[in-house]
């Protein structure tokens, strides 16, 4: 199922760290001190899954089932609105904020402008929208995820000493989070398809199958369109065999088709998360004015895309946006995230726990399963190499030696037939080199003077 498909995914990540880990640390080469070092390592290991926020309790459960299946002993499950919070603190937030003076001259409190940013993520297949509040009195009546700052009167009175520099740590927090599972660029492909299928004169003779290979053809070809289209006005694209007869067939758009075919299903869909998560935060007239939006993801790449957010938050053509959360920010700012000692994952019920037994049991068949696939790979690549190694062998300065009999040749054709029958595909590691042994002992029987003759011009240049 999808939770054993992650497991298989997460196992191999976790074998890449601690291969990194060792190569880093400059394990020992020892079998026995690698599988010690990669234990050890393996304690220190923490996984931290950043997600969107409207993943249910079942699909972050089976996240966590995912990672008990590979023997990750920390694991947690966290937003990805906060780790992005997080890199902006670290990276971007410099924790000076505008004071805004509203005392009138009767001795109020000072209070610090809040900088309201504006997150949107557009992947390929989901889209998410974050309202961030930087600094400020805290006094907002969104509901923040990370907690907020405090600032006591003896450390005003440290500042106003130190020419009221900020002594306290200033935080970035999340206001709102709106997130789709269904919103992405791929649903600009998919409009772009069935504009084409309809309306192209050599494609609406006919209805492509959603899994053919002239539909995949024709979904690439409206990838690509689209890829073009975010950098030009307009542009074409050639689909190879897709036509009456297998012809060519050239896809033209320009951006105003696009905004046309997409207006509906993702223009106005992301102007819709982006009036909920403001709402969410309090509306326009508590956020005030949003000074800051930062866009990540390929999605918002698309100038069409750039337009809505803009009109989104009434800003005008020239209102640039920023784009300094770039692709590995949301892993930064989970590994940025600390551990919330009051925080737990829910209790495992037997059921649970049963399942995540069995996880495990089937993750570590699979994983001793694909060790013994490499090792059948190598074997089946070394025979293939030893094959071709003969049949070039022929031209060689020592070719003449080789036999020319038709038993030889029926010996490599079989051999090379052998490599892509069942018998091969079917057979143990333990076949596989009982298969290699017998076929270097037949070569050394058919090219005794030829091997002969090769090692010695070997031993010559050593």
């Amino acid at each position: 199922d999808a939770t054993a498909l992650l497991a298989m995914l997460l196992g191999r990540v976790k074998r890449n760290v601690l291969a990194t880990i060792q190569r880093r640390t400059g394990g020992s080469s020892s079998t026995d001190d690698n599988n010690n070092n990669n234990n050890n390592n393996n304690e220190e290991l923490e996984f931290v899954f950043a997600i969107p926020s409207n993943y249910p309790q079942v699909t972050r459960q089976a996240v966590m089932d995912a990672a008990y299946a590979v023997k990750v002993n920390k694991s947690r499950v966290v937003e990805g609105s906060r780790c992005l919070a997080a890199v902006y603190q670290r990276k971007f937030y410099d924790g000076c904020d505008v004071e805004n003076n509203n005392n009138n001259g009767d001795g109020g409190e000072t209070k610090k402008k809040k900088k309201i940013v504006l997150v949107v993520e557009m992947g390929h297949a989901r889209s998410s929208v974050s309202i961030l509040q930087c600094g400020g009195n805290n006094d907002n009546g969104g509901g923040g995820d990370e907690s907020k700052a405090s600032t006591t009167e003896e450390s005003k009175q440290e500042a106003s000493k130190q020419d009221k520099k900020e002594e306290t740590t200033s935080i970035v927090q999340v206001l709102s989070t709106v997130s789709s599972s269904t919103l992405g660029a791929a649903m600009i492909d998919i409009a772009l398809f069935h504009h084409f299928q309809s309306n192209h004169p050599s494609l609406s003779h006919t209805t492509l199958a959603p899994k053919s290979r002239p539909a995949q053809r024709l979904m690439e070809g409206c990838r690509k369109l689209k890829h073009i289209l975010s950098m030009l006005p307009e542009g074409s694209v050639t689909v190879e065999t897709i036509g009456k007869n297998d012809t060519d067939v050239s896809l033209s758009g320009n951006r105003e088709l696009l905004k046309q075919l997409c207006q509906e299903t993702v223009v106005n869909k992301l102007k819709s998360m982006i009036a909920e998560a403001i709402d969410e935060a309090g509306g326009i007239d508590v956020l005030g004015d949003i000074e800051s939006v930062e866009i990540t993801g390929g999605g918002t790449r698309i100038p069409m895309i750039q337009d809505a957010i803009r009109h989104a938050i009434g800003k005008n053509d020239g209102f640039v946006l920023s784009k300094s959360l770039d692709d590995t920010s949301l892993a930064f700012g989970a590994s940025l995230i600390p551990v919330d000692p009051s925080a737990t994952d829910g209790e495992v019920t037997a059921e649970q726990q049963e399942k995540r037994a069995q996880l495990l049991k089937n993750e570590m068949a699979m994983m001793d399963r694909d060790v013994q696939m490499v090792k059948k790979d190598e074997i089946r690549n070394q025979i293939e190499s030893h094959i071709l190694e003969l049949r070039s062998a022929r031209h060689s300065t020592h070719g003449s030696l080789l036999p020319s009999s038709d038993e030889f040749a029926s010996y490599l054709d079989d051999n090379d037939d052998w490599l892509f029958s069942d018998e091969c595909e079917n057979a143990t590691v333990e076949q596989m080199e009982e298969k290699w042994t017998q076929i270097q002992g037949k070569t050394r029987e058919f090219c005794a003077d030829y091997l002969a003759a090769t090692q010695a011009d070997a031993e010559r240049k050593e």
